[in-house]
């Protein structure tokens, strides 16, 4: 994964200030990233353009959580992606491609 942005970023616009009894407070108290986890660059073909999206592990009002740029995945949700995404890797031997810095092998 990749640790800098190359591309339009695809993820949401930082909370700012949280309402606390009327009382504005920095940052997001609902929130916390845990890992930072780097940046992957998938294509949009919506747009047909590349975008760089922020890969994190948080904790959302306590409960774990997965975001991909402005998406947030449940723990539900992290685990359904991870059996689906393990299928594709065996579905298509796409493990033997690529080697652990995510570079592809030369055959």
């Amino acid at each position: 994964m990749n640790h800098e942005i190359r591309f339009a970023l695809f993820d949401h616009t930082p909370k700012r200030f949280t309402d606390v009894n009327g009382v504005a407070v920095l940052g997001d108290l609902d929130r916390e990233v845990v890992q930072e986890h780097g940046v992957i660059e998938p294509l949009d073909v919506r747009v047909d353009s590349w975008i760089s999206a922020p890969v994190r592990s948080t904790l959302q009002h306590g409960e774990p959580a997965f975001e991909l740029g402005p998406l947030t995945f449940r723990a539900s949700d992290a685990i359904a992606l991870y059996n689906a995404l393990g299928d594709h890797i065996n579905n298509f031997r796409l493990a033997r491609f690529v080697d652990a810095d995510s570079k592809e092998l030369e055959s």
